[in-house]
């Protein structure tokens, strides 16, 4: 069977965006660990075929991507606009990166990987998703218990979708 693990694709280029833009940790853990006081984690979501085509079909990629800080208090100055200057760059981030190319290596799966450069599949094969959208920012999301007992901990969540064309490969 041939595929490409387009998710996986998908969330190591939510990695790469967020990192360069905000230059915090990003981490992909299910159950809640604290890591520093402020950092991301991206879960996926969930997938589902929107509309198959002759050569192959077009899905959606559902995110969660949730952002923590853990600071004693609350105020206006320390938390509040900080809060919302993060959620305002993500919204911008998204909004400027609606349909970013793919920059990982990945050989031709249907030619003979060693007919092309490298360089030149890339080329090729650059695109990734387009549609992205951050459809909602949730500043009272549901804690899980492990984030309910790290007192002072507030999260940002952030429902990232986009869509993505895909060949058959067989």
């Amino acid at each position: 069977m041939i595929y490409l693990n387009k998710g996986k694709q998908i969330m190591n280029k939510l990695q790469q965006l967020i990192t360069e833009e905000f230059s915090m940790p990003v981490v992909f853990e299910k159950d809640y660990k604290y890591r520093n006081s402020v950092f991301f984690n991206i879960l996926f979501d969930s997938v589902s075929d929107v509309e198959p085509l002759s050569g192959g079909f077009i899905r959606n990629y559902n995110f969660n991507i949730r952002f923590y800080m853990n600071r004693l208090g609350f105020q206006r100055n320390t938390h509040s606009n900080y809060l919302s200057n993060i959620a305002e760059r993500m919204l911008r981030l998204m909004k400027n990166n609606p349909s970013p190319l793919r920059d990982e290596t990945i050989f031709s799966t249907l030619t003979d990987r060693f007919a092309l450069s490298e360089d030149y599949w890339n080329l090729l094969t650059s695109y990734l998703y387009h549609n992205a959208i951050v459809g909602d920012v949730d500043y009272n999301s549901a804690l899980t218990d492990q984030e309910e007992n790290r007192p002072d901990n507030y999260v940002i969540n952030f429902a990232f979708s986009c869509t993505s064309s895909e060949p058959d490969y067989e």
